[in-house]
């Protein structure tokens, strides 16, 4: 029982380091490869939640977050399908209605309880040196990012910086999240502003 204990908490560290995994799963799956960008992204990173809290034996505060966001999931995938039905090709992190809800909420939700939360855990039972869990997270933080934003995710490189410190220092997810939430707002409504703008220049 130990040793199966102790091999399913390997996997869980695995996919907590490194969410791509899942994601590449999906890209397998004939049921799951048609789901795109965000919805792909946050069904992993539910899946690791998932799986991480089951580990821990987590409260049923996070397992009711998850059911919410599942439920979220599957009105966007209804909402996606729906659309390219009627309208043909539909870029899709622009026209998805839920992207706001994913940029600013669901991921700031979810990685830091990844990233920060359930992988400080995971460190801590193999060793008691902080550093190294800073390392990890910085780099699985940073490297799952570049793996979908290519070099534009260089810039959140002071900010996983900034909440890996922040989470050691207060010992609350809670705080990281908000701060992430927040991090997430202004860089929504930077990128959305740019493309209105875009679009306003092409029609003039």
């Amino acid at each position: 029982m130990n040793i199966l204990i102790h091999l399913l908490k390997i996997i869980g560290l695995m996919i907590t380091i490194y969410p791509g995994i899942i994601i590449m799963a999906e890209t397998h799956n004939s049921k799951m490869k048609r789901l795109k960008g965000n919805v792909q992204y946050t069904v992993a990173l539910i899946t690791v939640t998932v799986v991480d809290c089951l580990l821990f034996r987590c409260g049923l505060e996070l397992i009711c977050v998850i059911c919410g966001a599942v439920i979220t999931i599957a009105c966007e995938f209804i909402f996606n399908e729906k659309e390219n039905i009627n309208q043909g090709k539909i870029k899709y992190e622009i026209k998805s209605v839920m992207l706001p809800i994913f940029v600013m909420i669901m991921c700031p939700v979810f990685e830091e309880y990844i990233y920060r939360f359930f992988l400080y855990k995971y460190i801590m039972e193999i060793t008691n040196f902080k550093w190294i869990f800073c390392l990890i997270s910085f780099f699985s933080f940073l490297f799952c990012h570049l793996s979908t934003q290519k070099l534009k995710a260089l810039n959140k490189i002071p900010f996983s910086i900034l909440f890996i410190f922040v989470f050691l220092w207060f010992k609350n997810i809670y705080i990281c999240i908000v701060i992430h939430m927040i991090y997430n707002i202004f860089v929504y409504n930077h990128n959305m502003n740019i493309y209105i703008n875009s679009k306003i220049k092409g029609i003039k």
